[in-house]
C-alpha cells in the first residue's frame, strides 16, 4: 500500500480565554510573569471551602459578548465564542463556507446538564424548564454557537476526550484540511468552572492530595491549509498527532508510544526537539507525562513547558494551554525557528495522545 504525504497545516495565530484575562496578550504576559491568579472564590457556589481556583476575571458573558443572542448563552459557550470572534480578526480568513469550527470538551457544559435535570424533579411537571437553556445541555451547542455568531459555514464538531480533547481536535482538523472540507479550521477546547463541575470533581475524589486546583477558559487556534510556498508566514507547522489507549496499568506506555510515534511521524530525533509540554504538573502527584518524557530526552534537556500550576486544571482545555504556552513562549526565546515542540495529554479515562509542532 502507497502512503500519500499530506503538507502540514499551519498554526496562523490562536486565541485565549484564560485565569489571566481575555486575549493572547494576557496570557503571554501572564505567562511569562508568573502573577499568581489561583484564588479561593467567593462566588462560585459548590467549590468547598479552602480550595484555590483559576477562573477567568470579571468574566459575564452579557457584558462580554453583549445582549444580542446571548440571553441564554451559559459560560461555557460564552467562553468558546468569545474566543472564535478574536480569531475572526486575525485577517485573511476565507470565505464563511470554508471555515469550519471543531471544539473539544469533556461532556459540554456540566451545570447546564445539571440544572435542567434538577429543574425536571423539582417543579410541578417535569416539562417546567426554561426552554433557552435547553440547547446549552446539548454538547455541541458551544461548537454551533460559534459557527452561527461569526457565519462560519464549513464542518462544524465537537469531540470529547477529556484532557487529550485539544489534540483530537487537531487532528479531526487536520482531516478536514487534508481532504479538502475546509480551507481554515478554528479548533480547540474549552472548559468552565462551575459549581456543578466543582461538585463533580470532588466526589469523584479529583480535588485531593495535592492535586492542581480547578481553572478554566478557551484555546482556539486557528489551522489552515499548508500553503503553496512553505515558506509563507504562520506561527508553527502541525507536523504529527498521535493517539493511543491505554488500561489502569499502561498509561506510560501509552504516553511513551504516542510520542515515540509522533517522533518518528515528524521525521525527527529527540535532539530536535527545543519544549515538551505535558498535562500534568512535574511537581504533582501524577508525573506519568514527565517522567516518559524525561526518559525519552534523557540528557537532552528541552524546555518544559508547565501551565497547570499557573491556570489550574483546565480539563478539555489543558492541552491548548500547553500548546498556547509554547507558542508564547516561543516569542520571546531566540533561536527556536525551524525547531520542534512535543505537547502531550494523559486523561483518566483511557486516552492518551502526543502532538508535534514545528516552529516557523
Amino acid at each position: 500500500m502507497t502512503t500519500v504525504s499530506v503538507p502540514a497545516p499551519v498554526i496562523s495565530a490562536w486565541s485565549a480565554v484564560s485565569p489571566f484575562g481575555i486575549g493572547v496578550d494576557d496570557f503571554a504576559e501572564g505567562l511569562r510573569s508568573g502573577r499568581p491568579v489561583l484564588t479561593a472564590p467567593a462566588s462560585v457556589e459548590g467549590v468547598p471551602p479552602g480550595l484555590s481556583v483559576g477562573m477567568v476575571p470579571d468574566f459575564a458573558v452579557r457584558e462580554v459578548l453583549g445582549r444580542s443572542g446571548t440571553r441564554g448563552m451559559d459560560r461555557l459557550t460564552g467562553l468558546a465564542v468569545v474566543a472564535a470572534g478574536h480569531l475572526t480578526e486575525t485577517g485573511d480568513l476565507p470565505p464563511g463556507e470554508r471555515v469550519g469550527v471543531v471544539l473539544g470538551t469533556t461532556t459540554g457544559s456540566q451545570q447546564s446538564m445539571s440544572d435542567i435535570t434538577r429543574d425536571t424533579l423539582i417543579h410541578d411537571k417535569p416539562f417546567y424548564i426554561e426552554t433557552a437553556h435547553i440547547p446549552n445541555a446539548i454538547m455541541n451547542s458551544s461548537a454551533g454557537q460559534c459557527a452561527m455568531r461569526y457565519g462560519l459555514k464549513g464542518p462544524n464538531a465537537t469531540v470529547a476526550a477529556g484532557r487529550a480533547s485539544t489534540l483530537s481536535a487537531l487532528m479531526y482538523a487536520r482531516r478536514l484540511l487534508a481532504a479538502g472540507r475546509a480551507r481554515t479550521v478554528f479548533c480547540g477546547a474549552a472548559e468552565e468552572l462551575s459549581s456543578a463541575r466543582a461538585w463533580w470533581e470532588w466526589h469523584a475524589g479529583s480535588l485531593t492530595g495535592g492535586t492542581p486546583p480547578l481553572g478554566e477558559g478557551c484555546v482556539l487556534l486557528r489551522l489552515d491549509a499548508a500553503p503553496d510556498e512553505p515558506s509563507r508566514g504562520g506561527l508553527a507547522r502541525l507536523v504529527a498527532v498521535e493517539f493511543a489507549t491505554h488500561g489502569a496499568e499502561s498509561p506510560a506506555q501509552s504516553v511513551e508510544y504516542c510520542v515515540r510515534r509522533a517522533l518518528d511521524r515528524a521525521g525527527i530525533m529527540p535532539e530536535a526537539v527545543w519544549a515538551v509540554a505535558a498535562g500534568t504538573s512535574a511537581e504533582g502527584p501524577d508525573t506519568t507525562e514527565w517522567d516518559v518524557l524525561a526518559k525519552i530526552f534523557a540528557g537532552l534537556q528541552p524546555y518544559h513547558v508547565d501551565c497547570l500550576a499557573t491556570v489550574g486544571d483546565t480539563g478539555a482545555a489543558s492541552a491548548g494551554f500547553q500548546l498556547a504556552a509554547v507558542l508564547a513562549s516561543a516569542t520571546w526565546t531566540p533561536g527556536v525557528a525551524g525547531r520542534y515542540a512535543a505537547i502531550t495529554a494523559l486523561d483518566g479515562d483511557g486516552s492518551a495522545g502526543c502532538a508535534v509542532v514545528q516552529l516557523c
